[in-house]
């Protein structure tokens, strides 16, 4: 399914099927939105991207709040569907990255490494892959080697900004199995791409110069 697929689509109304007193589920726009009955009048919900292996974009156990009613939780995965699909209409893709292992800096965070397919890759970028069953979109703020399409060669070290030391525990434990990744252009001020170390410590440095063969 293609973007111009999914914007025609987008123009559909969201339609609910099933039980919408206790287990629901709509199709939309190459997105699957779920929402049950839990317990007492608590609700899960949840939004899978079906083009994407039906990895996870959102749902309500990432959330401290309980979600009370099937009305309530139906409207949020709507939402949820619908800023999902404006923004990977909107956006502007600049590469795609294939993504061969992973590892971590004590201090700094996450570094992938593998090669650019196509495209160019800067810092300030979002990288957007598919990781444990979940869409992750997290900040380039480190590069190493190669900054453009050189495939078929692990030349590219890109350090990623997590959310927590927890998430980049789980991501270094996670085996990517050469998974490619979408790279896009999000707004940045200049002052904060400034603000941006550009390059991996001398640890990292010294990890990507052994794999990909570096003096």
């Amino acid at each position: 399914m293609t973007i111009d697929d999914r914007k025609t689509l987008a123009k559909q109304p969201i339609t609910w099927t099933g039980d919408l007193s206790d287990d629901c589920t709509a199709k939309w726009a190459g997105l699957m939105l779920r929402a049950e009955w839990m317990d007492e009048d608590y609700w899960w919900w949840a939004v899978y991207d079906m083009q994407k292996e039906e990895a996870t974009i959102d749902d309500s156990n990432n959330y401290t709040d309980r979600f009370i009613g099937g009305d309530i939780s139906r409207q949020k995965a709507e939402n949820v569907a619908k800023k999902y699909i404006t923004e990977i209409t909107a956006r502007q893709e600049t590469a795609k990255y294939l993504i061969a292992d992973t590892f971590k800096i004590t201090g700094r965070g996450l570094v992938f490494a593998g090669y650019i397919t196509e495209g160019l890759v800067s810092i300030g970028d979002t990288i957007e892959f598919v990781a444990l069953s979940t869409i992750f979109k997290r900040r380039i703020i480190g590069i190493e080697g190669i900054t453009k399409s050189q495939p078929d060669k692990n030349n590219t070290g890109l350090l990623i900004k997590c959310d927590s030391e927890a998430e980049i525990d789980e991501l270094r434990n996670w085996k990517p199995d050469n998974v490619v990744a979408t790279v896009y252009k999000t707004e940045m001020s200049e002052k904060n791409l400034a603000a941006t170390n550009s390059t991996l410590p001398k640890a990292g440095r010294t990890w990507l110069q052994k794999l990909f063969g570096y003096e």
